[in-house]
């Protein structure tokens, strides 16, 4: 567990990015249990508010299924100017009723230090947990082979067309 805290300031700038400026409060018995909006927890943000303690928050998905209709989890870093981040996982429930209906329950914060091997972390407890999920849901006989030539596949894909 890490001794890093966040300021007051720090906090109010983390729920009013997270809530689009609607809210500037932290519960700490329930964290933001709505208003996230959803725009931010797809896309991140680039700051450009000299005002605000926040440099940027990155996003990461963590969830498999792509249908338009799924809920979804992300893992959020947010990159605060004093040489430190907060993690936290944002949930996007399934329906889409409102902009602001996403939630998360508490944050960690680390050292700045800390953010490369924080993220490959947990790129790699995404993966680990994927393939163990699919590994898992096919016949014993023939995973291996299919997870591989799926895998193949892919990686060609990528290749051959970058998203960057």
């Amino acid at each position: 567990m890490s001794s890093v805290e966040l300021t007051e300031k720090e906090v109010t700038d983390l729920v009013s990015l997270l809530t689009e400026g609607e809210r500037t409060e932290w519960d700490e018995y329930d964290g933001l249990d709505s208003g996230i909006s959803r725009s931010i927890a797809y896309a991140g943000w680039t700051g450009s508010d000299e005002d605000s303690s926040i440099e940027r928050m990155d996003v990461f998905c963590t969830s498999i299924d792509d249908e338009e209709s799924a809920p979804s989890n992300y893992t959020a870093y947010v990159i605060f100017k004093s040489g430190k981040f907060a993690t936290m996982n944002i949930y996007l429930p399934s329906y889409c009723d409102d902009e602001c209906d996403a939630s998360c329950g508490g944050f960690d914060v680390h050292p700045i230090e800390d953010l490369e091997r924080i993220k490959e972390s947990d790129m790699r407890s995404f993966v680990s947990g994927a393939l163990r999920t699919i590994m898992g849901s096919l016949p014993q006989d023939r995973a291996l082979e299919m997870v591989l030539q799926e895998a193949t596949k892919v990686i060609n894909d990528r290749v051959a067309k970058p998203i960057f």
